[in-house]
């Protein structure tokens, strides 16, 4: 007697996913046959903010793109990972190129209450983000208690990341009567400002718009990150700024 289709197509997608186990399995974490699965953008993220280098430093790490579909049919993520100094500026050197010592890292979102705890090759990976757990107001992080109040946090270290305390339209162009375009990081303090001395441009399309920078992060409303409930702490906040 014929079997019913659908216990063939069970049949079917049975083996096809314990040939993707398989090849996951026999390859090494963190490649294309074998990407660490992740919960969204915040989740990869997440997932490379506990790596540790085989110094104990964090890595610097980068996205560079998005690559054909892994072994469970997601498309992948690729990136760029390196231990120890900055990666360098995405305008110098091609992002077909990784950094001399950087690896790259394959990461698929689409897994829904997934949390990688194993480690890719070459590195360690903590089973928290330290600043997360850090206990106290302002968080002690390090040993070091005067470092307290310097930490910078960034947006997954926190239980509420800096946000617009208003209203209001970042993507509107500052008038400065040049055009162009700006992205820039800078340390947000716990009054919600942009603090002028962490200013770091990653990009700018003319050199005359520079002097016009801090003005137009100053003209963004925004609410400091908090650590906890209550307990407001610095940011590393990146953004882009479009100018006319």
């Amino acid at each position: 007697m014929t079997r019913p289709c659908w216990i063939a197509l069970v049949a079917l997608l049975t083996a096809t996913a314990t040939t993707g186990q398989a090849q996951s399995a026999a390859s090494p974490l963190g490649s294309r046959d074998n990407p660490v699965r992740a919960e969204g953008p915040a989740g990869e993220r997440e997932y490379l903010t506990r790596l540790r280098c085989p110094s104990g430093a964090m890595p610097n790490f980068e996205r560079i793109g998005s690559f054909g579909a892994g072994v469970d049919g997601h498309i992948l993520d690729g990136y760029e990972v390196l231990c120890d100094r900055p990666l360098p500026d995405p305008d110098t050197v091609p992002r077909s190129e990784l950094a001399p010592g950087a690896v790259e890292i394959f990461l698929d979102m689409y897994h829904d209450d997934y949390r990688e705890m194993a480690a890719v090759p070459g590195f360690t990976v903590l089973p928290e983000i330290p600043a997360r757990i850090a206990p106290g107001c302002p968080p002690r992080v390090v040993a070091d208690p005067d470092s307290a109040t310097r930490y910078v946090f960034i947006d997954l270290e926190v239980e509420r990341p800096v946000r617009l305390s208003r209203k209001f339209d970042v993507d509107e162009p500052v008038t400065v009567g040049q055009e162009g375009r700006v992205y820039v990081e800078f340390v947000v303090d716990t009054l919600g400002r942009p603090e002028p001395s962490s200013l770091n441009v990653r990009h700018i399309s003319a050199e005359a718009l520079r002097p016009h920078i801090i003005g137009a992060l100053e003209r963004i409303p925004l609410a400091a990150a908090e650590h906890h409930s209550g307990c407001k702490v610095r940011q590393r906040l990146a953004v882009a700024l479009q100018f006319r």
